[in-house]
């Protein structure tokens, strides 16, 4: 009659112990960093308009942030400066036909330093 009881203790035991070491590394920034000095005129506003700032998406109005302009990206780029990109699930894979459905590593790595150099804008 124990048996079960203690069975389940045991499961239980396991998962706590577990999950206390799930943690998400901290965010690195590349190397290319030092050379790669993106400004929001000179890629990002392209990237941003192509993968983010859509019908539906970040736009004026949207909830989650208006990615139509400078001044209108940063206050949300301000609030997310210190997590990884890989971690935000940006662009969503239910993003609307013709759109991607994911950032390829070359566009996480020029938000990523355009970020870690303060995101300028020109």
């Amino acid at each position: 009659m124990r048996t079960p009881y203690i069975f389940l203790a045991f499961i239980a035991l396991i998962c706590a112990v577990a999950c206390s070491y799930d943690q998400l590394p901290e965010p690195t920034v590349s190397d290319s960093c030092d050379t790669l000095q993106p400004t929001y005129n000179d890629g990002i506003e392209e990237l941003l308009e192509r993968t983010c700032a859509y019908e539906g998406c970040h736009i004026t109005g949207f909830s989650s942030g208006d990615f139509t302009s400078y001044s209108s990206t940063t206050p949300f780029i301000q609030s997310i400066e210190n997590r990884s990109l890989d971690r935000l699930d940006m662009p969503p894979n239910y993003a609307p036909e013709g759109k991607p459905k994911s950032l390829t590593e070359e566009e996480k790595e020029l938000l990523e330093c355009w970020i870690s150099n303060g995101f300028p804008e020109n």
